[in-house]
């Protein structure tokens, strides 16, 4: 339990370093280049599984960050793939996992076409499919402080 809410933590505070930290970085062409897409209902759990890599973060300003200027900015390791889905789990970036149980465990929800990555929070995030093929996890850390992060496949 400590371990999932460790990770939990560190994978927010991640997410929130990328997007706040680069936000006054974005450049305008960044921002007139991604169109934001339209989430629509995957059809099935198998639309979601496979490796995904964060693409863009679009701030909730309208600000867009493009994952080279993440790599850069922060000096991350460029590991290709930051997230994997299979039908019983989820790994996020390039975390280990014990021989136990999985850390985070994909719910398809077949009424809105969503997967959520049950991860013992009351508030799961959710994994919206989207139509460009893209994945996208809205990410609400506080009032002030929340983002759209796509993902595309690898």
């Amino acid at each position: 339990m400590k371990r999932t809410f460790a990770f939990i933590l560190s994978l927010m505070m991640a997410l929130s370093v990328l997007a706040v930290g680069l936000a006054d970085e974005a450049a305008a062409g960044d921002e007139a280049e991604f169109v934001v897409p339209k989430v629509v209902p995957a059809k099935g759990m198998e639309d979601f599984t496979g490796e995904w890599f964060i693409c863009r973060v679009v701030c909730e300003d309208g600000k867009v960050i493009g994952r080279e200027e993440m790599i850069a900015e922060d000096n991350l390791p460029d590991s290709g793939v930051d997230i994997t889905i299979t039908e019983d789990r989820i790994l996020l970036f390039d975390m280990d996992e014990d021989d136990g149980d999985p850390i985070i465990k994909p719910e398809y929800v077949p009424e809105d076409g969503t997967l959520k990555l049950v991860n013992g929070r009351d508030e799961p995030p959710v994994l919206r499919m989207n139509d460009n093929g893209m994945l996208s996890c809205f990410v609400q850390l506080s009032e002030k402080v929340q983002y759209t992060v796509y993902f595309a496949r690898k």
